[in-house]
């Protein structure tokens, strides 16, 4: 099937050809599934309510979303065949499946189990079994044989031979903490349409196997997330199964209670397109519009910043064709069009092992000092500006490659580059700032372990007003959804801050130590389980008399911080101070006096 495609990326050479190919054919996939249901139910608008299940199925669509992979395109060729199968159109069928197990070479997993499916449940017994043979033999001869012939002395080892199993296996300690993510996501990939298709459940056997793989893979990246690429051949046995259902309710055995499958069939649309609208980001979507992080036009997402147009104009004036070429992960789709290329850093790599052994192979190197990408791991994020910092630092400690060209962030690395033409590096110590006393108590009671307490204590050199509010906003990915809204109430805060300190030593500690508390309060009104804020601002009301010595000093008639205060008061006899639960009964009556009468 590549091969197909091959002309077209000629024409194109660009990585958004393959992506507009891929949705395309995706699309076309619509048009089997409404002859399938159309001809199995005898109706239109069955028809068409069966092709919006598919294209709005939850993983229908993040398989498009996500990347270019062989699964997603061989999803519309398995529903051709399907269709093919049920009109017994022998050539066809055979047709299409070649074509999907060209695609990836397990299609050939639920290929044979279909086989096995026709041979007992179907009646075509020679069918079933020449299907399951022709699938187990290709899968031997593409995983034993052509793959071996295309690994080279770069292929990494965990794409050698049986490695490619232990590469993706194996990892227990990460199932199990993952082990909630996964149940959600297989509640995703099988329950919007299990309403109706549990009735036809023989037409879901070829989709379990591969399903329950994907859901137990340990490999990098969370490849078991139903936002990957990997489920995407469980759609075609899922659209099987809902039309199987509601056609078994057409023709009921005498004396059985006939379900009104229509009523059925609109049911299961509702449920795909409730379950689209709250886990797909697409511009179906209400989440794609609120501004959450890393959801609709976050830049982090879809949305473009002014820095990534800087980013594409870098590399077409300063990147040749000819260049044997190591990229930032994420300027390598913009550069593809070339016989070498690396990325600066892989994910499975923890930083500055694997670019040593990659660096003799290349002769350029573009860098990304500041990696604005950054996604949440637990109380932490991969990515970040210091996401490529051990790979900068070897390069410019290398003495075979030179600092040729800086612009934003983008750095360009040559090799024998003249003395003349490399950038000098300085370095200029200055006179550090004495950080506030109030920073240090925050700092101290958040906790040394926790994301906030390293960016706070980063926030050093800085005391203007609201300065740590926007530290407070760089949390946006730690704590999706919450933080979110405190950024865009910023403006805001700085403006009405709360009467709740009175100004002794100047301007800045108190509008900070407003701005602050008021964002806590919004936080922990939000997100209640957010331990660690809610402690800062318990920190805050216990060490007063520490505040004021550092130039803080409360205002006794402020009625929101009395009503606060009351509330943390008898959250304390219920739990303690070190519980994050901290009373949140009552906390939470008191925030929202808060925020009811400051805003």
């Amino acid at each position: 099937f590549y091969f197909a495609l091959a002309p077209l990326f000629a024409l194109w050479p660009d990585p958004r050809s393959l992506l507009i190919a891929q949705a395309l054919l995706v699309t076309a996939g619509a048009w089997p599934a409404y002859r399938l249901a159309a001809r199995r139910l005898q109706s239109g608008w069955a028809g068409v309510a069966v092709a919006t299940i598919y294209l709005l199925y939850p993983v229908t669509v993040t398989a498009v979303l996500f990347d270019i992979h062989g699964d997603t395109f061989a999803l519309p060729f398995l529903l051709f065949a399907l269709d093919a199968l049920d009109r017994r159109a022998w050539r066809s069928y055979t047709l299409w499946l070649v074509l999907a197990l060209s695609c990836k070479f397990y299609v050939a997993v639920p290929v044979a189990i279909l086989g096995l499916v026709i041979w007992r449940y179907d009646g075509q017994r020679r069918v079933g079994l020449l299907t399951t043979a022709a699938a187990g033999a290709y899968a031997v001869l593409a995983f034993f044989v052509i793959r071996p012939l295309f690994t080279t002395a770069t292929t990494s080892a965990a794409h050698r031979g049986l490695n490619y199993v232990s590469f993706y296996f194996g990892q227990f300690q990460e199932l199990v903490a993952t082990v909630d993510q996964r149940v959600l996501s297989a509640m995703i990939v099988f329950g919007p349409a299990l309403f109706l298709a549990w009735r036809a459940w023989p037409c879901l056997l070829p989709a379990v196997p591969l399903a329950l793989v994907a859901l137990l893979s340990t490999g990098p990246g969370g490849g078991f997330d139903y936002r990957s690429h990997h489920y995407a051949l469980v759609v075609p046995f899922i659209i099987l199964a809902v039309v199987y259902a509601a056609s078994s309710l057409r023709v009921l055995a005498p004396g059985k209670r006939v379900r009104n499958w229509r009523a059925d069939l609109v049911m299961t649309t509702l449920i795909v397109l409730i379950a689209h609208a709250a886990f797909v980001d697409s511009l179906l979507s209400p989440f794609a519009y609120i501004g959450i992080p890393g959801r609709g036009f976050d830049p982090s997402v879809y949305g473009i910043t002014a820095r990534d147009a800087v980013i594409e104009r870098f590399l077409d004036e300063q990147v040749r064709s000819e260049d044997k070429l190591m990229a930032s992960m994420f300027f390598t789709p913009h550069v593809v069009d070339r016989s070498v290329l690396y990325a600066v850093r892989y994910p499975q790599d923890p930083g500055g092992l694997l670019l040593p052994q990659l660096l003799p192979r290349v002769d350029t190197v573009v860098a990304d000092a500041l990696f604005d990408y950054r996604i949440p791991l637990g109380d932490t994020f991969a990515g970040g500006v210091a996401y490529e910092r051990a790979e900068i630092a070897l390069l410019l400690r290398d003495p075979g490659f030179g600092l040729l060209t800086m612009h934003d962030g983008l750095l360009l690395f040559r090799r024998k580059v003249p003395s003349s033409q490399v950038l000098p590096q300085e370095i200029t110590i200055v006179e550090a700032h004495t950080l506030p006393r109030w920073i240090l108590i925050l700092a101290q009671h958040v906790g040394s372990g926790c994301s906030l307490h390293r960016l706070v204590s980063d926030a050093g050199s800085s005391t203007s007003p609201g300065s740590v509010v926007r530290l407070l906003c760089q949390l946006n990915h730690l704590l999706p959804g919450a933080v979110c809204r405190v950024c865009r109430c910023y403006e805001f805060l700085i403006c009405h801050h709360l009467p709740c300190f009175s100004q002794r030593n100047g301007p800045s500690a108190p509008r900070f130590a407003s701005n602050l508390f008021l964002s806590c309060l919004r936080i922990c009104l939000m997100v209640p389980t957010v331990g660690t804020l809610l402690g800062t601002i318990v920190a805050i009301v216990k060490h007063m008399p520490v505040m004021r010595e550092a130039g803080l000093a409360w205002n006794t008639d402020c009625l929101p911080l009395k009503l606060l205060r009351r509330g943390v008061d008898e959250g304390t006899s219920r739990t303690g101070f070190g519980s994050s639960a901290l009373g949140w009964r009552c906390t939470a009556t008191a925030c929202a006096l808060v925020c009811d009468s400051s805003l």
